[in-house]
């Protein structure tokens, strides 16, 4: 899969890894600070820029540290004894965090990017990112990631509305279905369900899937993965 048409050497793991690597703190810390904000920027142009991701955070905290690399955060009566050491350790930790994470959002930038709009393709880009070894080293970061790939799908689905049989509701169930779960009945605008525990939210982001999806012929695939059956 190739990489997203965008403009940032940081969708290159290479260059992120001379970034982490450069062993002047100032340069470097400039350097993961607008990593950041490319990879941000790279996310939000898959999911929009309604809302904030991690690395749109990161900046801000990546420019802050730079406050304490540079001692101007430390009090100067222990600068001379301190300051150096909490320079250190702060330029340390965010290298250290922008190696770990900035590697995982350029293979979910990648992937996703290269999957377009079709199922069968995001359903692969899924996959190949929870295949990924940084991802898979970490549940958390799995979660996270499936999540990202979760938004990714809503939107998707929502850009390419529904099929046409079910482009307009007319069936008085189906209405009735939609208004009781809040669902917008032109798009899959309202079919996010943060708390999956609430079951309006999660009925109306199953319908709303479901109206979205069910004309796709892809469906009747066997979901790749799928082991053979033991029928010993």
């Amino acid at each position: 899969m190739g990489a997203p048409q965008l403009d940032t050497p940081y969708l290159d793991p290479a260059f992120v890894a001379r970034v982490v690597a450069d062993p002047d703190p100032l340069p470097r810390n400039a350097a993961i600070t607008r990593g950041h904000h490319a990879l941000s920027e790279a996310v939000a142009a898959l999911l929009g820029r309604e809302h904030a991701n991690w690395l749109t955070f990161g900046q801000w905290a990546s420019a802050e540290a730079r406050e304490s690399i540079t001692g101007s955060t430390v009090p100067r009566v222990v600068r001379p004894f301190f300051g150096h050491e909490i320079a250190a350790a702060v330029a340390s930790g965010n290298a250290a965090i922008f190696g770990d994470v900035a590697p995982p959002f350029v293979r979910f930038v990648t992937l996703f990017t290269a999957a377009g709009g079709s199922p069968r393709a995001v359903a692969a880009a899924r996959a190949a990112m929870l295949a990924d070894p940084r991802i898979a080293a970490s549940e958390d970061l799995a979660r996270a990631f499936v999540a990202y790939a979760d938004a990714f799908e809503l939107l998707a689905a929502g850009g390419a509305q529904f099929p046409p049989a079910l482009k307009h509701l007319r069936d008085p169930e189906a209405l009735a279905l939609a208004r009781r779960f809040g669902q917008d009945l032109d798009s899959a605008a309202r079919s996010d369900a943060p708390d999956w525990e609430d079951y309006a939210e999660r009925m109306g982001f199953i319908l709303t899937l479901l109206r979205s999806h069910q004309g796709d012929p892809a469906l009747f695939a066997l979901p790749p993965g799928t082991p053979d059956a033991d029928t010993a």
